[in-house]
């Protein structure tokens, strides 16, 4: 199939050419070339992060602290957005049964949790990573939810301690999106969908021209309005659209 992807320096190139700029073999030649390639990265985190691309959904785990002292707590801080998120309940060692594990917002969470009965053996208070606020936690069932109060430690409602000390990374199963890099060398090329590509090449050259020429010239805003319009309602290969869940963490 062929492709309408380009590196880095295929698009500074084309870029300079509808500005009438000099010619460069490397996009470090001249302070513009360069100037350009920062104004790509610049739209490439801009498209990424504003459109829902499928590309970069993945599974993925989140991290455990091996904290006895937290551990309910998790990591997800290199997880740009978590859509489901399940763990491991099984009690046998080799077998699996992966629970979906629900998403509350932070003040359904705190309304759960402080009704329970601190005297008892089963509910310990483990002290939150960000606040310091102890929290009661069960330590006596795999945990049923969870919740983020700083964007980053996942913080759950119970875990099994006659099982495991602590949340086990092993034991998770994210389906989530991790930004990618975009690397600043002439011969890579932005990772993203061929379908996506040509919105974000008319992106970035609305970008420059507003830059280094005071404005878009209207032929090239008008094509990027038609594919910011296209790749809203053709992002997904297999026809399949996306069902939009409050599963939390950057939208878990």
């Amino acid at each position: 199939m062929a492709t309408a992807k380009m590196t880095l320096l295929e698009i500074v190139q084309d870029v300079l050419n509808d500005l009438d700029s000099d010619e460069v073999n490397s996009i470090s030649d001249t302070v513009e070339a360069t100037q350009i390639a920062n104004v790509c990265r610049s739209v490439y985190y801009d498209v990424i992060t504003t459109v829902d691309l499928p590309e970069h959904t993945e599974l993925m785990r989140v991290t455990g602290l091996s904290d006895s002292t937290r551990p309910n707590f998790m990591d997800a801080n290199d997880i740009t957005e978590i859509k489901e998120l399940r763990y491991n309940v099984s009690e046998t060692a080799g077998q699996i049964e992966y629970k979906l594990i629900d998403y509350l917002l932070p003040d359904e969470f705190i309304q759960r949790i402080v009704k329970r009965d601190t005297s008892s053996s089963e509910i310990i208070l483990v002290t939150d990573p960000t606040s310091g606020i102890s929290l009661p936690i069960d330590n006596s069932r795999m945990p049923t939810y969870y919740t983020s109060f700083d964007d980053r430690y996942l913080c759950f409602d119970s875990y099994k301690s006659s099982v495991d000390n602590t949340l086990q990374t092993s034991k998770t199963m994210v389906l989530g999106i991790k930004l990618p890099t975009f690397t600043m060398t002439d011969s890579s090329v932005p990772d993203m969908d061929d379908t996506i590509f040509p919105y974000y090449l008319s992106e970035v050259k609305v970008r420059a021209e507003s830059l280094f020429k005071g404005g878009p010239d209207p032929k090239t805003e008008q094509f990027a309005r038609k594919h910011r319009y296209f790749q809203k309602n053709n992002r997904w290969k297999t026809g399949e659209q996306r069902i939009l869940n409050d599963y939390g963490r950057k939208r878990y």
